[in-house]
């Protein structure tokens, strides 16, 4: 669904809504991320725990179960795990920038590349007869 037809569908329902919003992307293959991929895993594991029939019906009557059961608290405990989980990814990734990336050791040194240069230089100058 676009943007506009969001928006379009909004005013018609007589929904509020912020303008300003920016429609929310997710990375790709990060599960951890998504709050509704929370919330299938969740779905999956109550279905796996209570399963005792092992029957497509079962299945089905046990998803309907956890699905009329969801409300808003699980919905905002989803989205409070997932926000958990990208403060986790924000401040590994800045421990990375600030403290290891400035530690790493090039493999090749200034005096190396200097040589390495030298000696391209030399070969250009010798002739094979």
């Amino acid at each position: 669904m676009r943007k506009n037809q969001i928006i379009e569908w909004l005013e018609n329902h007589g929904i509020e809504f912020d303008s300003t919003l920016k429609k929310f992307k997710l990375p790709v293959r990060h599960c951890s991320l998504n709050p509704v991929e929370i919330a299938w895993a969740g779905l999956k594991e109550y279905v796996r725990k209570n399963n005792t029939s092992f029957s497509l019906a079962s299945v089905y009557e046990l998803a309907s179960e956890f699905i009329a059961d969801f409300d808003d608290k699980a919905a905002q405990s989803a989205i409070r795990r997932t926000e958990k989980v990208e403060t986790t990814y924000k401040a590994a990734d800045e421990f990375v920038e600030n403290t290891v990336e400035p530690q790493l050791i090039d493999d090749v040194s200034d005096t190396e590349t200097n040589n390495l240069s030298d000696a391209s230089d030399d070969s250009t100058e010798l002739s094979l007869y």
